[in-house]
């Protein structure tokens, strides 16, 4: 645990299946990877394969939103 505070614009897709953290940002800001238990595979919107194919880590974190905080973990992927 880091303890690293960051304010954040985030995307709310309420017809994704899951809730997801784009690569690049995982990168940018260096946050610590775990390895998921199981592979989850990965499809855009129109149903094909997304080009990372599956995702295989995962960065868990502290979101909070107003006075809602919850603990998350949020599998990495590529958003754009």
């Amino acid at each position: 645990e880091t303890n690293k505070m960051l304010d954040v614009t985030t995307l709310i897709d309420s017809g994704a299946t899951i809730s997801c953290i784009n690569q690049e940002y995982v990168k940018l800001y260096h946050l610590p990877i775990q390895r998921l238990a199981e592979i989850i595979p990965v499809f855009n919107a129109d149903g094909t394969p997304n080009v990372v194919a599956s995702m295989r880590e995962f960065v868990a974190v502290k979101m909070k939103i107003g006075k809602h905080e919850e603990a998350i973990d949020l599998p990495i992927t590529n958003l754009g």
